[in-house]
């Protein structure tokens, strides 16, 4: 299948996934023994991951390539795909208990058309889980721009049309933070989740307001929301393998960051102009080890552009602008003691 950028593939690791995987892990807990409709479905990693709880899953996407990748790399008895554009879908009038529809309505012109046709195919009192990014900050705010989204939405125009359809609907915000995990070591303890948030050197043992959400997540209904909608979801990478290459990447800009902060400790123990000075520069160059900082920032260049293969956008990682800072001020520095 086609890796153009306009579909997630569960291969991917880091940022993208994470955001991916944690809507229809939240999205799980609603569908046990419910007729399901998953719109936009993509390559159907989600869909065969709903399915494994739902009574049964029908995924639709308007791309045949799509979904004949679905289809042959899920196969479940009570999984289906087929082709369909989300304004004009194939089924009866109240069919199904959930719909879920992630990151697409961005993707189409006409909104109204879109929820509509959701909303005919949803039983009475059905329950849909939509999502979209924010574009105040996603487009906006973060200067991010994706070629295949046609109308993004600000949260405020999101809202408005999610209650022009539905009686009942509740917004959650999803963004990526640093996470520190503290687990019981036995695999046979089961462990409850006692969250703690750090904001400004204080601890509180609470979940914080949100802070600009990039993506937002509706839950709509004409009945009472299930109760769950109000707790909070938190997934983390177990594997962990984009946080450990940020470590290595942050490792190797610290020790070089130590290298030039020793070179500048020792040039500037005498005061400019007289040959003792001359003579500690001198010894600062030879410390300084030229060609091993040159090598490293090749290291580190390389290392960051490796990062792209977690993600594509880069948008949380931060500590990488951070790393980029650091070795511009180093490449800087080579550049005063070479003229010295």
């Amino acid at each position: 299948m086609d890796y153009s950028g306009e579909r997630f593939h569960p291969d991917r690791v880091g940022i993208t996934a994470y955001e991916h995987w944690q809507r229809y892990a939240f999205a799980r807990q609603f569908v046990k023994e419910k007729s399901v409709l998953d719109v936009a479905c993509g390559e159907g990693y989600g869909a065969a991951f709903l399915a494994e709880s739902a009574i049964d899953v029908h995924a639709v996407d308007v791309s045949f390539e799509a979904i004949e990748w679905a289809s042959k790399s899920y196969s479940r008895s009570n999984l289906r795909f087929c082709v369909s554009d989300i304004s004009n879908l194939p089924f009866k009038d109240e069919k199904f208990d959930v719909v879920t529809c992630f990151e697409t309505i961005e993707h189409i012109l006409d909104h109204e058309s879109a929820f509509s046709e959701i909303k005919r195919v949803l039983k009475k009192n059905g329950l849909l889980l939509i999502s979209t990014p924010d574009k105040s900050l996603y487009s906006d705010g973060l200067g991010q721009s994706n070629i295949f989204h046609k109308l993004e939405l600000t949260t405020d125009e999101f809202e408005e049309i999610c209650k022009k359809f539905f009686k009942k609907n509740k917004l959650l915000g999803q963004r990526i933070y640093q996470t520190s995990v503290l687990s019981p070591l036995d695999s046979n303890v089961k462990s409850n989740i006692n969250i703690h948030s750090l904001a400004n050197g204080s601890i509180s043992q609470s979940i914080a307001n949100m802070v600009d959400p990039i993506y937002i997540i509706a839950c709509c209904s004409d009945a009472a929301l299930p109760l769950q909608i109000d707790q909070t979801s938190i997934l983390y990478d177990n594997t962990y393998e984009a946080q450990s290459e940020l470590e290595i990447i942050h490792s190797w800009a610290q020790s070089l960051r130590a290298e030039l902060d020793h070179f500048k400790f020792g040039s500037s123990t005498n005061d400019g102009g007289d040959k003792g000075h001359t003579q500690d520069l001198s010894r600062g160059k030879d410390d300084f080890n030229q060609h091993k900082v040159i090598t490293g920032i090749n290291n580190l260049r390389r290392q960051l552009e490796n990062m792209e293969k977690f993600d594509k956008d880069q948008r949380l990682l931060g500590m990488s602008v951070e790393i980029q800072g650091k070795l511009d001020l180093l490449q800087k520095s080579i550049a005063i003691i070479q003229r010295s």
